[in-house]
């Protein structure tokens, strides 16, 4: 999706506001970069999405929350998605 102008937006919510309209998002899935924040983690299970496959796992909160209220996790072990990321917070990312 790229970077906006919007910096208080995670990608999580910005992926909600440019989604297609539905008035159920249960039974899909959310495929963040990085472990959501507790906001976004919230969102997520809000909107009751099922299944979460994060690539980098750093994050403020283990995953393990998800799957204490019934969702699928699923960690992608690809180093590149952790040496992306790491690169992307080098250059200024946040």
């Amino acid at each position: 999706m790229g970077q906006t102008v919007e910096f208080s937006a995670h990608a999580e919510t910005a992926a909600f506001r440019v989604a297609p309209i539905r008035t159920d998002h249960s039974g899909t899935t959310m495929v963040p970069t990085a472990k959501p924040c507790w906001m976004c983690s919230g969102l997520i299970r809000h909107f009751g999405i099922v299944c979460v496959v994060v690539s980098a796992v750093s994050g403020i909160h283990d995953l393990e929350w998800f799957g204490r209220h019934d969702m699928d996790v699923h960690r992608l072990a690809d180093p590149k998605c952790g040496d992306y990321r790491r690169k992307l917070l080098a250059e200024g990312a946040r």
